[in-house]
């Protein structure tokens, strides 16, 4: 009976025809790309390691080279039986392979289509890394929607990658992007916004318990950003978290930068605001630009304006929305022309007029505390 000898040929995809110091340029790249994997996939990485290592003895020198193409050519002329289950992995992970590669590369129609092949050879024992690798390719070609139900699979399937969160919450920022700025799907964008930051905080909680600083740091900051740049702010979980991140050693500047965008929005409410303004709490938001105009969050004018918010405006639906819309764009517009002359002009002349419609309509201008 003839021995059975590793085809390292087929195995790792290389050229019989290939010269030595090619097949072991191509060995150093395929160690490279498995040792990056040992974290998402880890059993076929350490099969592919030992696997890369034991080739990389056949192919010292053209003498071992030769004697092992004899060996695998006497090999080849005994019929094997076929193990259907060992081809399906086999094409599983070739056309996974290419899809990686063709991604890596910037080629994303290729890409699509090699984890489109490889779909169809993912069996009852599920892959997660499979659904990791379509969700990304999938949102580099547009397609969100299919990204966020690969990479909940993913999760599913193995809830302890950090990566994979910090993939879903992209995609939830893009979808919250998509959706904020027409008032008809706040409810939406809000939505998807709190999920991505639910994913950000799992992403952290299993970096600190994995004691993977780099992931930490980089969920830490993006999880800042959404709370100081986003709906629903809370600039003091923001500033806490910033703080963290540069405690941690934060290379990017982002969170300093984070950190300055906060001391700013404080710099131009708080001469407006007393320590109980909803801005610096998880509270409602505050009558930014109302408060600005009348230099204190309670006076009688600003009562009358926050009545009116929590008694008529929040009430419907297209009260909701427009309470959503304002707190989104007020904030800035204060930052950024609340020192202006006219800004407080023209604000204040059409606040007055409204509040005096609002007190002759009957909202009292009593002192008045936010529901």
């Amino acid at each position: 009976m003839v021995e059975m000898v590793v085809d390292y040929y087929e195995a790792l995809n290389l050229k019989q025809e290939s010269s030595i110091v090619e097949i072991n340029k191509e060995l150093s790249a395929l160690e490279s790309t498995w040792k990056r994997r040992e974290i998402t996939n880890p059993e076929k990485a350490t099969k592919m390691l030992v696997l890369i290592m034991d080739a990389r003895k056949v192919f010292q020198n053209e003498s071992t080279k030769s004697q092992y193409d004899i060996k695998l050519e006497e090999s080849r002329k005994e019929p094997v039986p076929v193990d259907g289950e060992a081809e399906r992995r086999k094409q599983l992970e070739k056309w996974m392979d290419d899809a990686f590669r063709f991604h890596q590369s910037g080629q994303n129609d290729l890409a699509k289509e090699a984890i489109n092949q490889a779909a169809k050879f993912v069996g009852s024992d599920d892959n997660d890394y499979f659904y990791y690798l379509l969700s990304v390719i999938s949102y580099s070609n547009g397609e969100p929607q299919t990204s966020l139900s690969a990479i909940n699979k993913a999760i599913v399937i193995n809830p302890g990658i950090a990566d994979y969160y910090l993939q879903s919450e992209t995609i939830y920022y893009d979808l919250y992007n998509a959706n904020y700025q027409n008032p008809t799907h706040l409810n939406e964008a809000v939505d998807y916004l709190e999920k991505g930051r639910l994913a950000l905080k799992q992403a952290i909680a299993l970096a600190e318990k994995n004691g993977d600083t780099d992931t930490l740091v980089q969920a830490l900051v993006i999880l800042a950003d959404s709370y100081v740049h986003c709906l629903n702010q809370n600039l003091e979980e923001g500033e806490q978290l910033a703080k963290r991140a540069i405690s941690l050693g934060d290379k990017s500047g982002v969170a300093q930068q984070l950190l300055s965008d906060i001391s700013e929005s404080k710099d131009v409410f708080q001469p407006y605001q007393g320590k109980k303004h909803p801005s610096t709490s998880s509270g409602h938001s505050g009558c930014y630009i109302a408060t600005a105009v009348y230099g204190s969050y309670d006076c009688p004018q600003v009562w009358v304006l926050r009545r009116f918010r929590d008694d008529t405006l929040l009430k419907t639906w297209y009260g909701r929305i427009f309470v959503k819309v304002y707190y989104s764009i007020s904030p800035a517009l204060v930052r950024l022309f609340g020192s202006h002359s006219w800004f407080n002009t023209f604000w204040r002349s059409h606040l007055d007029r409204m509040v005096d419609h609002l007190r002759k309509e009957g909202v009292s201008d009593s002192k008045y505390n936010d529901i």
